[in-house]
């Protein structure tokens, strides 16, 4: 045995797995501090833990995407720096400060830099799903006090210390206040906790878990109703739907083409045979409140009216004047929202980033069990989202975590995973041994990874 080689590699490992380590505290940190209310200013600008967070890794992180030679350029990440530079045009050009043009691109693409470099592996996203889960379950408590009392006890007592998110006024329903727990609103809140769901019951917990990953997901369920927002429940019942379609037809390879296929064809039909738009046909079936929801279908119209007025630069900050007579003239549409803000390209670029993203794993290669499985998961829930904030609008640390969802996954495409699946999703087998009850999107026919056993062993 040559001992140099041997030390070298042993070495190698090492710093491999520090570096690995380290990636997977700061992407902790970045999630912890999305659910840190307390607010900094300097100035006029105000800064949140998220914000610092983002601050202090958007520029390592760029470096190290573009020095890594192990994360490939994609069609995303192109979509995502051309959407940054244009809505930092269009808010300077209609008037916004630079300060508000440089948060916007700290957010975006310091979110999403913080996603391509620090989640890099099978392993490191398990801890961010892990992480996410653990803030979602421990919110629990506080938004059930909350619910029932009208007290947010979290921003309450932070409060007697710092500057922290105002308590938003908001209805209530059946009967409970709306939990707002530690964000601006309690849509985000909602919306946060709905991420987790199909990512806790896929990725979490080994193939044998199946009562412990249900328990998960009915414990994300919970967080997310006490938010008591239709969006929020909107995006849990359409990740809901697509994990039953997925098992259901587990078997059916290309079950994602006919289900596509079969929603545009349901969606021309409705259109042609019915005299209301499909939204309107859902609207009363959907919406926790239908008068709330008839009138953002008005202010989404009128919206679009003015957006088209001004396509290529959009309004930037400025408050929308509609000029059309609506009851409201606050846009509760996030698609619309960035239409509005930086105008036809700016959301046409988005979305594009969007579907580059899920097209990229979707399309990905040599992909292990668990790796599908992650992939699966993701792809849902981006999806879930994307349909849910047609009827929310996202905003601060709401959007940053949708931000980096987007790009979190995408390692699955530059390198197939090579970590032992057992201890980076949990005990039990691998989910190789048995593709009939995995949760994949594909048909589990990847060959197993072999492991090489550990230098200190042979």
């Amino acid at each position: 045995m040559d001992i140099g080689a041997t030390g070298a590699d042993r070495a190698s490992g090492t710093e491999v797995r520090d570096g690995a380590g380290k990636s997977r505290i700061l992407v902790a940190c970045f999630v912890l501090a999305l659910c840190i209310p307390i607010q900094v200013y300097l100035g006029d600008l105000r800064l949140s833990f998220y914000r610092i967070v983002l601050l202090l890794l958007i520029f390592p992180a760029a470096v190290r995407f573009l020095v890594d030679k192990d994360i490939r350029w994609r069609a995303a990440d192109g979509l995502i720096l051309f959407h940054c530079l244009w809505m930092a045009a269009a808010l300077v050009s209609n008037g916004a400060g630079i300060d508000s043009a440089g948060i916007s691109i700290i957010e975006t693409a310091g979110a999403w830099l913080l996603a391509r470099v620090y989640v890099r592996d099978l392993a490191g996203f398990v801890s961010m799903v892990r992480v996410l889960f653990l803030c979602v379950i421990l919110s629990i408590p506080f938004a059930f006090y909350e619910a029932v009392t009208g007290v947010p006890i979290v921003l309450e007592m932070l409060d007697k210390i710092a500057t922290v998110l105002p308590n938003v006024p908001h209805e209530q329903r059946f009967g409970l206040d709306r939990a707002q727990v530690v964000f601006d609103h309690p849509i985000l809140y909602g919306m946060f906790c709905s991420l987790a769901f199909a990512l806790s019951i896929y990725v979490l917990g080994g193939p044998r878990s199946g009562a412990t990953r249900l328990l998960r997901g009915a414990g994300v369920g919970v967080a997310t109703f006490l938010s008591l927002s239709s969006g929020a429940l909107v995006c849990l019942a359409v990740q809901g739907a697509l994990m039953s379609y997925d098992y259901l037809l587990r078997a059916v390879r290309a079950r994602w083409i006919i289900m596509l296929s079969g929603a545009l064809i349901l969606y021309a039909a409705l259109e042609i045979a019915s005299s209301r738009t499909v939204p309107e046909l859902l609207i009363p079936v959907l919406a926790l409140n239908p008068g709330t929801a008839w009138t953002r279908l008005a202010v989404n119209d009128a919206a679009v009216i003015d957006i088209m007025a001004q396509p290529w630069l959009g309004y930037g900050l400025n408050a929308w004047s509609p000029s059309t007579p609506v009851p409201t003239a606050s846009i509760d549409n996030f698609w619309l929202v960035i239409a509005f803000r930086s105008g036809v390209p700016g959301i046409l670029s988005l979305v594009l980033a969007v579907l580059a993203s899920v097209w990229t794993l979707a399309r990905a290669k040599g992909v292990s069990p668990a790796g599908n499985a992650c992939r699966t998961a993701l792809c849902i829930s981006i999806l879930a989202f994307c349909v849910a904030v047609l009827t929310v609008h996202l905003w601060n640390a709401s959007y940053c975590i949708f931000v980096f969802m987007l790009a979190c996954g995408l390692w699955i495409a530059d390198v197939p995973p090579t970590v032992d699946e057992r201890s980076a999703t949990g005990d039990g087998p691998s989910p190789a041994a048995r593709p009939a009850t995995m949760y994949s999107r594909f048909d589990g026919t990847s060959p197993p990874v072999r492991y090489r056993r550990p230098l200190h062993d042979q």
